[in-house]
């Protein structure tokens, strides 16, 4: 089988993404097609940040469609119209709403240009506090004024809504601000489920 070139495999990666992003594909089909890539390319980088975005699903998928042979029916071809991951009533793909985590409501929103305390970042109802998603420190300007249990951060990142939106964030502040230093060395990289 031919491998897609490492240019070609960047511009269907990015061409998947912005689509996605604009709401024209659904996340099944979003995950079929990383799955095609990740049989296709042998660039190790986007295998790598393939399988951090939706490494399970991925390998399900590919695992699928190898039992299965040829696939019989394109998922594209049978959606009928594209479907956000976010079904709630309480998000869409640009905000997401998450209660009861510190005993507040917090707002996190897509394409957030401020990095400060983490990508993502929840901001309280009223807008005053900020919540670290990843240490669970709750921030008032840049003051730490408390932190959020940890079983209440291992319940908000065991949410597939959450994962999903933050990989989509995060993909979105890489790729908008390159050059910013990560916190850590790979930012697609979340914290995995855990039992709280």
């Amino acid at each position: 089988m031919n491998k897609l070139s490492s240019i070609a495999a960047k511009t269907f990666y990015d061409i998947t993404r912005k689509t996605y992003l604009l709401g024209l594909l659904s996340w099944e089909q979003v995950i079929h097609r990383l799955a095609f890539l990740y049989e296709l390319t042998d660039d190790l980088t986007i295998r790598e940040k393939l399988f951090f975005i939706a490494g399970d699903d991925i390998e399900n998928k590919t695992m699928e469609e190898s039992d299965n042979g040829d696939i019989d029916s394109n998922p594209e071809c049978d959606a009928k119209t594209p479907a956000c991951p976010f079904s709630s009533k309480d998000c869409s793909p640009l905000a997401l709403i998450v209660k009861n985590i510190g005993r507040k409501i917090w707002n996190f929103h897509q394409y957030d240009h401020d990095f400060f305390p983490s990508i993502p970042h929840g901001k309280n109802s009223d807008g005053v506090e900020k919540l670290d998603v990843y240490l669970g420190w709750v921030y008032k300007k840049s003051q730490q004024v408390q932190r959020v249990k940890r079983r209440e951060i291992i319940f908000l990142w065991n949410d597939n809504k959450f994962r999903k939106f933050s990989l989509m964030e995060i993909d979105w502040y890489y790729t908008t601000y390159p050059l910013y230093r990560w916190r850590v060395p790979n930012p697609y990289k979340i914290p995995r489920k855990l039992k709280s």
